[in-house]
């Protein structure tokens, strides 16, 4: 058996009282299956794909990108020239054609129901002809939908169109759509439609997935007995301001005590390792700064902060930077009074800073050495009563289109947007025995990451795990099961800075003073709104969209026990919704709903239509450079991956819009014009004639 190979079985082909050719099926250690027979692979399957822990979506290759890496090859520019202009002759032609089919498959010239009426008509006036007696019976049989084996949206079947294209044309046009769709090209288009999607897979296998038809592009393995580990952390590391430089990948292996722990920076178009660096201590917490740093005068580096427990006396960690050079050292002088993390160890939170003296005075003494340990130090800590059920933080580099929000009184709440603020939900561990003097309890808790505040806590009696909980702008959804009810419920929480000020627009405008920083340190009051529903289908997951300026309306995405994603319109877990039937004018000015403890449900908001996505773990979102559009992957033991748009695509045409018909439409809008231009100046001419 081969080193790489984790199983194998052996098996015949055919009945046992004939001799048959011996099959093995062989499972690698990166989780590939192959299916072999006299040496020959039959078949193989990618069955990493069925273990992915992390994702990133990347920018392909922009076509100067693609040019320069052809001629990297040798290909001959002349041969290459002639193909790209064959090829491109060959796409618009079927474009015209396309467009051709599609204004006959668009263009009606009426409907069967007037064509039945006008028929009746001449028949009872008895000005038809025998001819028109055929039509009219035919027509009667046309639109008849007794025989119809589908339903229409009205409960009655409506009459079919009489159209000017075959069912042959039908089919052709369907497959020139397919053919001249140009989602599975290999270069990154304008509206950042297609992307690449690198997926980490708990084996240590990196795969490289086009967005448009889900192919692998490239993978790189990295086995454990070689390479010491294998990854598993998946970083943004580098991107180029150029289209001919690749982004770069960071993987990083946190080894036991930091014994052999290391970065593997990786190509991201190519797959290739650009450079591994040994780190020699343990990787406890990566903290994301979301800063880039100029490097080479081309590129922006990201700069992570790497938390190593234990690495000083008294338990305090030792942070790393990564990469550790000039420039992140530098950087780290000047701002880290700002800096603040936390960790979890069981029921205790601690939160920790750094000393500036201590700060220096490791980084003088690690001048010499390539990786500098920088102490860090408590600031606070909290003793939870119960086991951590569920945690969530609002991603700081999430996008926010306003700070505010308007009231239908025209009066202004301000969102609270501190990005140090993490929620909690603590309560008994699964498993653990429940009596009447200790019943069931959660407990929700909203922490300030940086003092250690509480900023706002409420109990859930006859309550337990286990809890999904997102964070997105100033919004906490967490589900829990809710005892009593026997059901699971659903708990919306909003946070508002409850400080009084006044807001003026000219202050606002020509005073940068006006506007009040958030800070952790000045103890603004925080007001929570709560409301708590009952959804209608069990969840196993929760996620929020996001667009890349923030403008568009979000959508809470479920993840259900059956291995679907279903889309829930933001308004519907809105804490403020009224409870009175009747809304207010205020209320309908705030499109605000009544409030319903049970939340309707859609069948069409079912994100992954009839597909089920089998143990489906988590959903990853990201935003095309459209602000109506957001590329979502649903991940289990099988992959979905479709395009959301929660307005509609307000900013962009529909992929199969009729430019012909378009096209005429202008054509006959101009003929018309210029008709009735001639006929009007005829017109005056013959009146001044008169």
């Amino acid at each position: 058996m081969s080193p790489c190979t984790s199983k194998a079985a052996n098996g015949v082909q055919g009945p046992l009282r004939l001799p048959a050719p011996a099959r093995l099926l062989m499972v690698s250690k990166d989780h590939y299956v192959s299916l072999h027979q006299q040496g020959v692979t039959v078949w193989g399957r990618e069955e990493a794909l069925g273990t992915v822990t992390s994702t990133l979506f990347l920018d392909l290759p922009g076509p100067a990108a693609s040019s320069a890496q052809g001629a990297e090859e040798g290909a001959a520019d002349a041969s290459a020239a002639a193909n790209v202009k064959k090829t491109s002759q060959s796409n618009f032609e079927k474009f015209l054609y396309m467009q051709f089919l599609g204004v006959k498959d668009q263009f009606k010239i009426h409907t069967a129901e007037e064509s039945s009426i006008l028929v009746n008509l001449r028949h009872q006036l008895k000005i038809h002809t025998a001819e028109e007696s055929t039509i009219l019976a035919n027509l009667r049989e046309q639109t008849s939908d007794k025989n119809q084996p589908i339903r229409d949206s009205n409960g009655y079947r409506k009459l079919h169109q009489l159209k000017i294209h075959t069912a042959e044309e039908s089919t052709i046009l369907a497959n020139l759509r397919e053919q001249t769709s140009d989602k599975n090209q290999p270069i990154r288009d304008n509206n950042g439609y297609r992307k690449l999607i690198l997926a980490l897979t708990s084996c240590g296998k990196l795969l490289a997935l086009h967005n448009g038809d889900g192919r692998v592009v490239w993978s790189c393995s990295y086995d454990a007995d070689v390479d010491g580990g294998v990854p598993q952390f998946l970083l943004n590391w580098k991107t180029f301001h150029d289209l001919t430089h690749a982004p770069q990948v960071a993987l990083l292996y946190a080894g036991p005590g930091g014994r052999g722990s290391y970065v593997s920076i990786v190509n991201a178009h190519t797959g290739a390792e650009v450079e591994r660096v040994l780190l020699g201590y343990s990787a406890d917490k990566i903290i994301a700064t979301h800063i880039q740093l100029a490097a080479d005068g081309h590129s922006e580096q990201n700069i992570y902060m790497v938390a190593s427990v234990g690495g000083i006396a008294g338990g305090a960690p030792t942070v790393h930077l990564l990469p550790d050079n000039e420039a992140s050292r530098d950087w780290f002088i000047t701002n880290y009074r700002q800096l603040y993390f936390w960790a979890i160890d069981d029921n205790i939170v601690t939160g920790y800073g750094f000393d500036g003296t201590a700060v220096v005075a490791a980084l003088e003494e690690s001048v010499e050495n390539p990786i500098a340990s920088l102490p860090a130090v408590q600031t606070w800590q909290a003793v939870l009563p119960d086991a951590v059920l569920a945690m969530a933080t609002r991603d700081p580099s999430e996008p926010i289109a306003s700070s505010v929000k308007v009231l239908g009184d025209r009066s202004i709440k301000y969102k609270y947007l501190n990005p140090n603020t993490l929620f909690l939900v603590v309560g008994k561990a699964a498993g653990t025995p429940q009596s009447e003097r200790d019943p069931a309890r959660l407990t929700a808790l909203i922490l300030d990451t940086v003092t250690g505040r509480v900023l706002h806590s409420q109990t859930h009696n006859l309550a337990r795990g286990p809890v999904r909980a997102v964070f997105h702008e100033h919004q906490i959804v967490y589900d829990f099961w809710d005892c009593p009810a026997s059901r699971r419920s659903t708990v919306s929480i909003e946070l508002y800075d409850a400080t009084d000020r006044e807001f003026s627009v000219l202050d606002y405008l020509f005073n940068p003073n006006s506007t009040r920083p958030v800070s952790s340190f000045v103890q603004a009051p925080v007001e929570a709104l709560s409301q708590a529903f009952y959804p209608r289908v069990p969840i196993v997951g929760l996620a929020a969209t996001r667009t890349g300026q923030g403008i568009t309306s979000k959508w809470l995405l479920l993840l259900t026990s059956s291995g679907q994603v279903y889309a829930m319109d933001s308004r519907l877990v809105d804490p403020r919704r009224p409870k009175s039937a009747k809304l207010s004018k205020n209320d309908m000015e705030e499109r605000l709903l009544p409030y319903q403890e049970i939340l309707p449900m859609a069948p069409n908001m079912f994100l992954t239509t009839n597909k089920q996505v089998l143990g489906l773990r988590a959903v990853d979102v990201s935003p095309s450079r459209l602000e109506s559009t957001s590329l979502l992957l649903a991940r289990g033991l099988d992959l979905y991956y479709t395009r959301i748009s929660p307005a509609k695509a307000y900013d962009s045409l529909e992929d199969d819009f009729s430019y012909g018909l378009l096209l005429m439409a202008l054509t006959g809008l101009a003929a018309a014009s210029a008709g009735m231009s001639w006929w009007t100046k005829k017109s005056i001419l013959a009146q001044k004639w008169k």
